[in-house]
């Protein structure tokens, strides 16, 4: 079974913050309260720890200020067993009840953020989550934190169209992943590289130059997040 290592192959550009400064000037014209997040699709860094969170269902991209600011080295190799687990008891239901949707490697902190729904479908609620280093995850209070948002143009219709087994929503596909790029955020169409040696892999990012991270299923048990040196 091969597995897939996500790059970036980039179809169009979004400026969501257009301004050159850095520090937090970056937050500058950024709204304080709930973020308007109707999904939780594609997650990428950009500078301050600013998080930039892709919602699908609003054709929108939404920048958010975690405040994960303090700047760490990776002193040991990250595990974070059961974690599809642990992230379901920060919801108060089942691991069968959520969906990872992706996870962003904080850069400065190395925390990493995941994006997923509980439950599925037109109902499913959007959940952003962050799992700490030394193991303990929690869940990012989207009420009241910094934040802005940028619309996609010419999204298509939120409405599903096509005939049985082919009847689908083309806005939920209207993000199939985003980058950090100096002072804008990329939209991009996905490209592949295999990595067949790794087994058992669900998601696979980017934590550094030097290695990856990953979302392994052992049996058909737990998902687990760990770290492992880039072959």
């Amino acid at each position: 079974m091969k597995h897939l290592l996500k790059r970036a192959s980039l179809s169009a550009v979004l400026t969501l913050i257009a301004i050159s400064a850095q520090g937090a000037q970056w937050k500058q014209g950024m709204l304080q309260g709930t973020v308007p997040i109707k999904s939780a699709g594609s997650g990428a860094f950009g500078p301050d720890g600013i998080l930039f969170v892709a919602n699908s269902k609003s054709a929108a991209i939404h920048a958010i200020a975690t405040g994960d600011v303090t700047s760490r080295d990776l002193s040991h190799p990250i595990r974070l067993a059961s974690l599809d687990r642990k992230l379901a008891a920060l919801v108060g239901v089942t691991n069968k009840a959520i969906l990872i949707q992706d996870m962003a490697v904080n850069p400065l902190s190395k925390n990493i953020y995941f994006s997923l729904s509980r439950g599925c479908g037109p109902d499913a609620v959007p959940i952003i989550a962050k799992g700490h280093s030394s193991g303990k995850a929690e869940l990012i209070d989207l009420r009241q934190v910094q934040h802005s948002t940028a619309e996609l143009p010419d999204a298509p219709a939120d409405a599903e169209v096509g005939e049985g087994r082919r009847r689908s929503n083309p806005r939920m596909e209207s993000i199939t992943d985003i980058a950090f790029l100096e002072d804008r955020v990329l939209v991009a169409v996905l490209d592949y590289e295999t990595i067949e040696q790794w087994q058992g892999v669900d998601q696979l990012g980017l934590l550094d130059e030097r290695h990856a991270i990953l979302l392994v299923r052992a049996d058909n048990g737990p998902l687990h997040l760990e770290s492992r040196p880039l072959p």
